[in-house]
Protein backbone atom coordinates (compact mmCIF):
# COMPACT_ATOMS: atom_id res chain seq x y z
CA UNK A 1 0.00 0.00 0.00
CA UNK A 2 1.23 3.49 -0.87
CA UNK A 3 0.28 6.65 1.02
CA UNK A 4 0.67 9.67 -1.26
CA UNK A 5 1.02 13.11 0.34
CA UNK A 6 1.60 16.16 -1.86
CA UNK A 7 2.97 19.28 -0.22
CA UNK A 8 3.74 22.86 -1.20
CA UNK A 9 4.97 25.24 1.49
CA UNK A 10 3.39 23.09 4.21
CA UNK A 11 6.08 23.54 6.85
CA UNK A 12 3.60 24.70 9.50
CA UNK A 13 1.78 21.36 9.70
CA UNK A 14 3.57 18.72 7.63
CA UNK A 15 5.45 17.29 10.61
CA UNK A 16 2.16 16.73 12.48
CA UNK A 17 0.77 14.66 9.62
CA UNK A 18 3.97 12.66 9.21
CA UNK A 19 4.22 12.06 12.98
CA UNK A 20 0.64 10.78 12.92
CA UNK A 21 1.58 8.36 10.14
CA UNK A 22 4.72 7.25 11.95
CA UNK A 23 2.57 6.40 14.98
CA UNK A 24 0.18 4.15 13.05
CA UNK A 25 -0.01 0.49 14.09
CA UNK A 26 -0.27 -1.48 10.88
CA UNK A 27 1.50 -4.75 10.08
CA UNK A 28 1.04 -4.68 6.33
CA UNK A 29 3.66 -3.61 3.82
CA UNK A 30 3.38 0.09 3.08
CA UNK A 31 5.30 3.13 1.94
CA UNK A 32 4.86 6.90 1.95
CA UNK A 33 5.43 8.95 -1.20
CA UNK A 34 5.97 12.63 -0.39
CA UNK A 35 5.47 14.88 -3.39
CA UNK A 36 7.17 18.27 -3.32
CA UNK A 37 5.13 20.55 -5.57
CA UNK A 38 7.61 23.43 -5.66
CA UNK A 39 8.02 24.30 -1.98
CA UNK A 40 10.15 27.30 -1.07
CA UNK A 41 9.93 26.95 2.73
CA UNK A 42 11.31 24.23 5.02
CA UNK A 43 8.82 21.58 3.89
CA UNK A 44 11.38 19.51 2.00
CA UNK A 45 13.74 19.37 4.99
CA UNK A 46 10.86 18.35 7.27
CA UNK A 47 9.84 15.60 4.86
CA UNK A 48 13.44 14.41 4.57
CA UNK A 49 13.66 14.04 8.35
CA UNK A 50 10.89 11.39 8.23
CA UNK A 51 12.21 9.38 5.27
CA UNK A 52 13.85 6.69 7.39
CA UNK A 53 11.09 6.48 9.97
CA UNK A 54 8.31 6.05 7.42
CA UNK A 55 9.82 3.98 4.62
CA UNK A 56 9.27 7.15 2.64
CA UNK A 57 10.77 8.85 -0.35
CA UNK A 58 10.44 12.33 -1.75
CA UNK A 59 9.64 12.93 -5.40
CA UNK A 60 9.59 16.23 -7.23
CA UNK A 61 6.55 17.59 -9.06
CA UNK A 62 7.81 20.76 -10.70
CA UNK A 63 6.21 20.70 -14.16
CA UNK A 64 2.91 22.04 -12.85
CA UNK A 65 1.15 23.38 -9.79
CA UNK A 66 -1.86 21.84 -8.10
CA UNK A 67 -2.97 18.99 -5.88
CA UNK A 68 -4.36 16.95 -8.77
CA UNK A 69 -1.09 17.06 -10.68
CA UNK A 70 0.99 16.37 -7.57
CA UNK A 71 -1.15 13.41 -6.53
CA UNK A 72 -0.81 11.90 -10.00
CA UNK A 73 2.97 12.30 -9.88
CA UNK A 74 2.98 10.56 -6.52
CA UNK A 75 0.86 7.70 -7.81
CA UNK A 76 3.15 7.21 -10.80
CA UNK A 77 6.14 7.01 -8.46
CA UNK A 78 4.52 4.61 -5.99
CA UNK A 79 4.70 0.83 -5.79
CA UNK A 80 1.48 -0.12 -4.01
CA UNK A 81 -1.48 -1.94 -5.50
CA UNK A 82 -3.56 0.11 -3.06
CA UNK A 83 -3.32 3.90 -2.93
CA UNK A 84 -4.22 6.28 -0.11
CA UNK A 85 -4.20 10.04 -0.69
CA UNK A 86 -4.00 12.47 2.23
CA UNK A 87 -3.20 16.16 2.58
CA UNK A 88 -0.11 17.59 4.24
CA UNK A 89 -1.98 19.97 6.56
CA UNK A 90 -4.49 17.45 7.90
CA UNK A 91 -3.87 14.56 10.29
CA UNK A 92 -4.81 10.89 10.32
CA UNK A 93 -6.14 9.59 13.63
CA UNK A 94 -4.82 6.44 15.37
CA UNK A 95 -5.99 3.30 13.59
CA UNK A 96 -6.62 5.11 10.31
CA UNK A 97 -4.19 3.15 8.18
CA UNK A 98 -5.26 -0.30 9.35
CA UNK A 99 -8.94 0.55 8.93
CA UNK A 100 -8.48 1.97 5.43
CA UNK A 101 -6.39 -1.04 4.41
CA UNK A 102 -9.15 -3.35 5.65
CA UNK A 103 -11.65 -1.29 3.67
CA UNK A 104 -9.58 -1.76 0.52
CA UNK A 105 -9.51 -5.50 1.13
CA UNK A 106 -13.28 -5.45 0.57
CA UNK A 107 -13.82 -2.59 -1.86
CA UNK A 108 -11.96 -0.72 -4.59
CA UNK A 109 -12.86 2.81 -3.48
CA UNK A 110 -13.31 3.96 0.12
CA UNK A 111 -13.28 7.05 2.30
CA UNK A 112 -13.15 7.58 6.05
CA UNK A 113 -15.04 9.34 8.76
CA UNK A 114 -14.04 12.99 9.22
CA UNK A 115 -13.29 14.98 12.35
CA UNK A 116 -13.38 18.76 11.81
CA UNK A 117 -13.16 19.63 15.52
CA UNK A 118 -9.88 18.15 16.78
CA UNK A 119 -7.55 20.50 14.89
CA UNK A 120 -9.72 23.62 14.81
CA UNK A 121 -10.69 26.02 17.61
CA UNK A 122 -14.38 26.71 17.98
CA UNK A 123 -14.23 30.14 16.35
CA UNK A 124 -12.62 28.65 13.23
CA UNK A 125 -15.31 25.98 13.04
CA UNK A 126 -17.99 28.65 13.32
CA UNK A 127 -16.33 30.92 10.77
CA UNK A 128 -15.97 28.05 8.32
CA UNK A 129 -19.66 27.21 8.52
CA UNK A 130 -21.45 23.84 8.65
CA UNK A 131 -19.32 20.80 7.91
CA UNK A 132 -20.11 19.37 4.49
CA UNK A 133 -20.48 15.73 5.58
CA UNK A 134 -23.46 14.56 7.63
CA UNK A 135 -22.23 12.01 10.22
CA UNK A 136 -25.66 10.38 10.16
CA UNK A 137 -25.47 9.88 6.39
CA UNK A 138 -21.78 10.02 5.40
CA UNK A 139 -22.44 9.10 1.77
CA UNK A 140 -25.17 11.62 1.21
CA UNK A 141 -25.50 12.76 -2.41
CA UNK A 142 -23.64 16.06 -2.80
CA UNK A 143 -24.61 18.95 -5.11
CA UNK A 144 -27.25 16.82 -6.79
CA UNK A 145 -24.74 14.41 -8.32
CA UNK A 146 -23.12 11.70 -6.15
CA UNK A 147 -21.28 11.37 -2.83
CA UNK A 148 -17.62 12.28 -2.82
CA UNK A 149 -14.66 11.16 -0.75
CA UNK A 150 -13.27 14.49 0.45
CA UNK A 151 -9.59 14.70 1.31
CA UNK A 152 -9.35 11.11 2.54
CA UNK A 153 -9.27 8.84 -0.49
CA UNK A 154 -8.25 5.19 -0.79
CA UNK A 155 -8.52 3.32 -4.07
CA UNK A 156 -7.12 0.32 -5.90
CA UNK A 157 -4.45 1.15 -8.44
CA UNK A 158 -6.45 -0.63 -11.13
CA UNK A 159 -9.44 1.68 -10.71
CA UNK A 160 -7.24 4.76 -10.27
CA UNK A 161 -5.54 4.10 -13.59
CA UNK A 162 -8.82 3.22 -15.26
CA UNK A 163 -10.15 6.75 -14.72
CA UNK A 164 -6.83 8.41 -15.53
CA UNK A 165 -6.09 9.77 -12.08
CA UNK A 166 -7.06 13.16 -10.70
CA UNK A 167 -8.07 16.01 -13.01
CA UNK A 168 -5.18 18.43 -13.35
CA UNK A 169 -7.09 21.37 -14.87
CA UNK A 170 -9.06 22.29 -11.73
CA UNK A 171 -7.31 24.59 -9.23
CA UNK A 172 -9.32 23.08 -6.35
CA UNK A 173 -12.06 20.49 -5.77
CA UNK A 174 -10.13 17.83 -7.67
CA UNK A 175 -11.23 15.32 -5.02
CA UNK A 176 -14.89 15.98 -5.88
CA UNK A 177 -14.38 15.57 -9.62
CA UNK A 178 -12.24 12.47 -9.09
CA UNK A 179 -14.81 10.87 -6.79
CA UNK A 180 -17.58 11.44 -9.30
CA UNK A 181 -15.56 10.15 -12.25
CA UNK A 182 -14.70 6.96 -10.38
CA UNK A 183 -18.38 6.38 -9.66
CA UNK A 184 -19.45 7.26 -13.21
CA UNK A 185 -16.98 4.58 -14.35
CA UNK A 186 -18.84 1.98 -12.29
CA UNK A 187 -17.01 1.78 -8.93
CA UNK A 188 -19.08 2.50 -5.82
CA UNK A 189 -17.73 4.66 -3.00
CA UNK A 190 -17.82 2.98 0.44
CA UNK A 191 -17.50 4.50 3.90
CA UNK A 192 -15.03 3.12 6.47
CA UNK A 193 -16.33 4.33 9.87
CA UNK A 194 -13.35 2.94 11.79
CA UNK A 195 -10.95 5.27 9.97
CA UNK A 196 -10.95 8.88 11.16
CA UNK A 197 -9.36 11.75 9.24
CA UNK A 198 -8.82 15.05 11.04
CA UNK A 199 -9.41 18.09 8.83
CA UNK A 200 -7.53 21.33 9.45
CA UNK A 201 -9.00 24.66 8.36
CA UNK A 202 -7.15 27.93 7.88
CA UNK A 203 -6.76 29.62 11.25
CA UNK A 204 -6.78 33.31 10.33
CA UNK A 205 -9.57 35.46 8.93
CA UNK A 206 -7.49 36.18 5.82
CA UNK A 207 -6.74 32.51 5.38
CA UNK A 208 -10.40 31.56 5.69
CA UNK A 209 -11.35 34.29 3.22
CA UNK A 210 -8.78 33.16 0.67
CA UNK A 211 -9.81 29.53 1.09
CA UNK A 212 -13.44 30.44 0.52
CA UNK A 213 -12.53 32.60 -2.46
CA UNK A 214 -10.55 29.81 -4.06
CA UNK A 215 -13.40 27.35 -3.59
CA UNK A 216 -15.95 29.82 -4.87
CA UNK A 217 -13.93 30.49 -8.00
CA UNK A 218 -13.64 26.78 -8.77
CA UNK A 219 -17.31 25.92 -8.21
CA UNK A 220 -18.44 27.38 -11.57
CA UNK A 221 -15.81 25.28 -13.36
CA UNK A 222 -17.13 22.20 -11.60
CA UNK A 223 -20.70 23.15 -12.43
CA UNK A 224 -19.91 23.63 -16.10
CA UNK A 225 -18.38 20.15 -16.18
CA UNK A 226 -21.15 18.37 -14.25
CA UNK A 227 -24.36 20.30 -14.85
CA UNK A 228 -25.35 17.57 -17.30
CA UNK A 229 -25.07 15.09 -14.43
CA UNK A 230 -27.49 17.13 -12.33
CA UNK A 231 -25.14 19.37 -10.37
CA UNK A 232 -26.97 22.17 -8.60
Amino acid sequence: MSVVIPFRNAAAHLADQLEALASQEFNGEWEVVLVDNGSTDDSHAIADAFVGRLNARIVQARDGIGAGYARNVGARNSAGRKLIFADADDQVAPGYLAAMAAGLDRYDFVTSAFDHRALNPEWVQSAHGPFWRDPEDPLLVQAGVLPFAGGSIAISREVFEKVGGFPEDLPRMQDIAFSWEVQFAGTTLHHVPGAVYRVRYRDTLLGLFLQGLAGGSTAPLLYRRYRGAGMI
